[in-house]
């Protein structure tokens, strides 16, 4: 358990700096830095409150995946396929990370099309919004951009 606390805390720690600058512009640009501090708590708030409803939204969409699998997927031996498949994911990853390291040329497919049509629109739209609803809708798209630390 010790060794647990400890790995979480060294990966928070260590991520921290990478939260700052990949989210920190989001969080900064939810809230008016001309309203007064009133408005700007309320969006900040309802900045955090859509990005956690959105991290909810899609890791209930994970589990409910993960659950289907499991129950469809009949694996003789294996209690968790939903688990298997997920760590050869994580396998398969460190392995093109560890490559790249040790400076293998490896391919990248780059941000699929969709997600850069989903997202650059987005973040365009919510521009010239009122705080609140600007806040509400970054915090809603935050989970959309990628993160290796999630």
């Amino acid at each position: 358990m010790t060794a647990l606390l400890f790995s979480a805390f060294g990966a928070a720690l260590l991520g921290s700096a990478h939260c700052a600058a990949m989210c920190g512009a989001m969080a900064c640009a939810s809230a008016d830095v001309s309203a007064e501090p009133g408005e700007r708590f309320r969006a900040s708030s309802a900045y955090h409150a859509a990005r956690l409803a959105a991290y909810m939204l899609l890791g209930a969409v994970a589990g409910a995946a993960g659950a289907g699998i499991d129950s469809t997927v009949s694996v003789q031996g294996v209690i968790r396929p939903a688990a298997l498949v997920g760590g050869l994911i994580l396998i398969v990853w460190g392995s093109v990370r560890a490559l790249e390291l040790t400076g293998v040329r490896v391919p990248h497919f780059g941000t699929p099309r969709f997600a850069r049509s989903l997202i650059a629109p987005a973040l365009r739209g919510v521009a010239g919004r009122r705080p609140i609803t600007r806040a509400l809708l970054l915090g809603a798209i935050s989970p959309l951009l990628p993160c290796g630390w999630l």
